[in-house]
């Protein structure tokens, strides 16, 4: 229950994770209560982080505030299952300008057998990247990254989270309302998808105010 405001854009706490074996599932529950001063009216982009023993930062979860609404979440983060060991820093963002949010965040570990067990996570990208600026291209920070297999392993996952997000300086304004493919090429192969949303109206943090039923790039707030 830390307080996410335009005073406090950042929560940082050391945990402490207790020696655990038979994970099979890790689920983050995400709480956003009102404050003293109400709730925040806008949607802003939102991350939970967790730094490594060398200092490196990982996205664990990123979330976009709902419009003027309390509500709890739950994410299923057991591919971070490697991270979870030992004493670990881990912190909140949430750049606002507003009443912000009482923040809450736990971790439920749960036995049981897993059909993929992680043994590692690597970062590609962690971050925000521009789109629709010539004078800073996206391919500034989409960099091509080469990726040494661990031999323990027998299958490898891609993971992104992403959230389109932001008006200037794209075309007409057009933000997270432009339907746009993104394209993840690995030796050679390309995987297409295109980033859009189209049942936002069946958000089950409803009703909110704002354009929340709108269709979107890749999220709903």
């Amino acid at each position: 229950k830390v307080l996410n405001d335009k005073e406090r854009h950042r929560n940082t706490n050391e945990v402490e994770f207790p020696e655990m074996k038979g994970i099979g599932r890790v689920v983050m529950t995400l709480t956003l209560a009102p404050t003293p001063a109400g709730l925040d009216p806008w949607d802003r982009c939102a991350a939970i982080y967790l730094f490594d023993d060398k200092g490196e930062r990982f996205e664990v979860q990123r979330y976009i505030t709902p419009y003027r609404r309390a509500y709890t979440w739950k994410t299923d983060v057991t591919d971070f299952l490697p991270l979870f060991k030992g004493k670990k820093k881990m912190e909140q963002f949430c750049e606002t300008y507003s009443a912000g949010w009482l923040v809450s965040v736990t971790l439920s570990f749960y036995p049981g057998p897993s059909a993929n067990t992680p043994i590692k996570i690597e970062n590609l990208w962690c971050g925000s990247a521009e789109l629709g600026n010539p004078k800073n291209p996206s391919e500034k920070f989409f960099i091509t990254k080469k990726i040494k297999p661990d031999s323990k392993g027998s299958a490898w996952r891609v993971r992104f989270s992403v959230t389109g997000h932001g008006q200037y300086p794209n075309t007409d304004n057009a933000g997270e309302f432009f339907a746009l493919n993104r394209t993840l090429t690995v030796n050679g192969t390309e995987f297409v998808n295109q980033l859009w949303k189209e049942d936002n109206y069946l958000n089950p943090c409803r009703p909110q105010g704002g354009t929340w039923k709108f269709d979107r790039a890749g999220w709903a707030p």
